[in-house]
């Protein structure tokens, strides 16, 4: 049986529905004790959605709130959120939003936001700015905003040094960074113990040191912070000294909180047995949810699944489903697979025109083995009528592409198809 991906247990389902009618439960009696305003109960629904990976629900609750608010800071908030999810950019977590993108709309509450003087506005349009994405590239307004929450934001601070040419400013903004990330990790922020995590594991602004990382992405995980789990698993394969199945499972648990990365490794550990039991199943499954997660990857990751080199029926069915979504979704080394296969009757009926047809797209898409194979098709008439000038068209374009065969045959003494007056590199006949 294929596993869920999400961790179940006996009681998650009556945890979910306790949680859901304490939620609803809170909202109602502090909004009557405290006379809270009512959008802010709608951003706490919104917010619990957008964790539990409702976005499109989450959405509807933020602009529900955002109706609701009656003070600026709430109403900062809500548009600062809602400004996010519009625009579904800010790192891998926004790339899996189940809606639909509206970059204009996602600005422009950021900029509204920004005047309410919303720090965290201010420091994403700042980044945006830098840049370029969603909007021209404005390197004074980016620096402009970072200033103005440099002293309370390590990010900020980071961001304004990375811009900086002065070499002794450029430092003491790195420093400054440094030191309002310890400041926001001692006092629990998440983000902030990422950030740490990661300078540490680098050797650049700070020494490397494996522990001080270890240490700051297992406060992350601690946290909540499924990232972090990812994280630490590459610096215990990098480092050594950890086992396979320990790393499997920090790996496993990252892919079960959907970090892309995670998920996708976790399959190829399946296929190949590594850190855990093969299992094909298993693996195809993985793969099947991280392309719900990362729609815009499913082509480029479908293909690097196909790519295993195993064999059997088993894995030749699943060889031949992932090449297919990934030719129809434009890969051109998928398509080539696809041809041969059609070629030699591997995985599917022979069909040498339907072969050819694949060979075309690639082709066309710039593939030299496919340029190639083309180009014989029609020297030879294999699948095609004979035709020597688009044979000789099609061979001179594998070898301009460095593809080694056509560059062997039509380098060769007397070639074996003649080719055109105009590519003075070959003898003609």
């Amino acid at each position: 049986m294929v596993f869920s991906m999400k961790k179940q247990s006996g009681i998650l389902p009556i945890f979910k529905v306790t949680l859901c009618v304490a939620v609803l439960f809170t909202c109602s009696a502090w909004s009557f004790v405290l006379r809270e305003k009512p959008g802010s109960c709608a951003y706490t629904k919104a917010l619990n959605q957008r964790d539990e990976g409702n976005y499109s629900e989450a959405i509807k609750q933020l602009e529900l709130a955002l109706s609701q608010a009656e003070n600026d800071t709430l109403r900062g908030d809500v548009m600062t959120d809602l400004g996010i999810l519009y625009l579904r950019q800010r790192g891998e977590v926004m790339d899996k939003y189940q809606v639909a993108r509206n970059k204009a709309k996602g600005i422009a509450l950021l900029e509204k936001a920004r005047l309410l003087e919303n720090r965290k506005a201010i420091l994403i349009l700042g980044d945006i700015y830098l840049k370029g994405e969603s909007v021209p590239v404005d390197i004074a307004k980016a620096k402009a905003l970072l200033e103005i929450v440099r002293n309370t934001s390590g990010a900020a601070a980071m961001l304004l040094a990375g811009i900086e040419q002065d070499t002794e400013k450029a430092e003491e903004l790195r420093q400054q960074a440094i030191a309002l990330f310890q400041r926001d990790a001692r006092d629990g922020d998440v983000g902030s113990m990422m950030e740490l995590g990661d300078l540490y594991q680098k050797n650049g602004i700070v020494q490397k040191n494996d522990v001080e990382a270890e240490n700051w992405y297992r406060r992350a995980i601690a946290g909540g912070n499924a990232d972090a789990s990812m994280r630490l698993a590459m610096l215990w394969q990098a480092s050594g000294g950890h086992s396979k199945e320990d790393i499997f499972s920090l790996k496993r648990d990252a892919a079960e909180h959907d970090v892309p990365d995670a998920m996708l490794d976790v399959a190829f550990a399946y296929v190949n047995g590594d850190g855990t039991e093969k299992n094909l199943h298993e693996a195809d499954a993985w793969i099947t949810e991280m392309l719900r997660v990362r729609p815009d990857r499913a082509a480029a990751m479908a293909h690097r699944f196909a790519e295993i080199q195993e064999e059997g029926d088993e894995y030749t069915k699943i060889k031949l489903k992932w090449n297919t979504l990934a030719a129809e979704q434009g890969v051109p080394e998928a398509m080539v697979w696809l041809a041969e296969a059609y070629n030699m009757g591997y995985a599917v009926p022979q069909d040498v025109q339907v072969a050819n047809g694949w060979y075309v797209k690639a082709a066309e898409a710039g593939n030299g083995k496919a340029q190639y194979q083309l180009g014989m098709a029609y020297a030879r008439g294999t699948g095609v009528e004979k035709d020597r000038e688009k044979a000789r068209t099609w061979l001179l374009k594998a070898k301009d592409n460095g593809y080694p065969l056509a560059m062997q045959l039509l380098d060769a003494p007397q070639p074996e198809v003649p080719v055109p007056a105009t590519h003075n590199a070959v003898p003609v006949q």
